[in-house]
């Protein structure tokens, strides 16, 4: 059945959230163009990972290469992370003086976003294992469906992420006409991709249902 694929493709998701922790430190600092290339190191590896195993594997192989793909994308991260001056100067390395106020302000803060992301996370998590009960193929389908739902969201994420960075550096400058520019024009970026890939759906809904 479709049960070793699912554990296959949990061994992935501790790296999935740590990366997300290293990335969005890098993207705080105005260095972006080192996670765009982690992600694309990663995607790389993971087709060559595919190559090799999913003929001899099926779906759980292809999964393993996913996991393997996100722990090497995580470990990249921290390395970049570890040997980057400017970075260590920023004191992360450096013990905590006054612990229980900022965990207690980290928690007002990030609290009500994780628990949003976390039931989120959990609901596609879940989908997931649903499938793999159903079998091989069942978790298979529902795999290439979930990627191409991921085609339309991904990108307008990942713009929006963007966005937010460029306000909140201009905001913090207090250059408000700046944080307004930035604020506009990705929400024009995310409109025009998302009416294209839209438009695409519609256009090959044969050909994607046919997948």
């Amino acid at each position: 059945g479709g049960g070793r694929a699912v554990e296959t493709f949990i061994v992935g998701l501790p790296a999935v959230l740590l990366a997300a922790v290293a990335s969005t430190l890098l993207e705080a600092m105005g260095r972006p163009r080192v996670v765009l290339m982690t992600v694309i190191g990663g995607l790389a590896a993971k087709l060559l990972l595919n190559w090799w195993l999913l003929e001899a594997g099926g779906a759980a192989a292809a999964n393993l290469a996913t996991s393997v793909a996100r722990w090497l994308m995580y470990l990249a991260l921290l390395g970049y992370i570890l040997v980057t001056p400017s970075i260590a100067r920023l004191g992360i390395y450096t013990r905590v003086a006054d612990k229980r106020r900022i965990a207690v302000e980290l928690l007002k803060l990030g609290l009500p976003s994780g628990l949003s992301q976390g039931l989120e996370s959990s609901a596609f998590g879940a989908m997931t294992v649903f499938a793999g009960w159903l079998g091989a193929q069942a978790i298979a389908s529902y795999q290439i469906a979930l990627n191409l739902v991921a085609m339309a969201f991904m990108m307008a994420m990942g713009l929006s992420t963007a966005t937010a960075v460029h306000v909140g550096m201009a905001y913090g400058a207090a250059n408000r006409g700046a944080a307004a520019s930035a604020g506009w024009l990705g929400t024009l970026m995310i409109a025009v991709y998302s009416t294209a890939i839209g438009i695409g759906f519609v256009i090959l809904s044969l050909e994607v249902a046919g997948l």
